[in-house]
């Protein structure tokens, strides 16, 4: 799944919702694990406006939050019900 929201006046941001298969989990955490993590919050209501964003905070395995000089992200692999999802937001500061 997935949104874009890019109003004329604002800058862009995407969430996305993506299985990833069991066979790649393992090397996709170790993928996950090696980009920065910093103590930032990047807030959107985007988040809200979609029905299937909806990460649980007792099945996260890896999180990451961070920003650069033109934007944001965060990122979340899961396990809900038998099967890894990862969560993506991305905004353009």
């Amino acid at each position: 799944m997935f949104y874009r929201h890019w109003p004329y006046s604002l800058d862009p941001a995407y969430v996305a919702k993506i299985e990833i298969p069991e066979s790649a989990h393992e090397n996709f955490t170790a993928q996950l694990e090696q980009l920065p993590h910093e103590d930032v919050t990047i807030t959107t209501s985007l988040t809200e406006k979609v029905n299937w964003w909806n990460p649980s905070a007792e099945t996260i395995e890896v999180e990451r939050i961070y920003h650069h000089d033109t934007g944001g992200a965060r990122v979340i692999l899961c396990r809900e019900i038998d099967r890894w999802i990862l969560y993506v937001f991305w905004m353009h500061f």
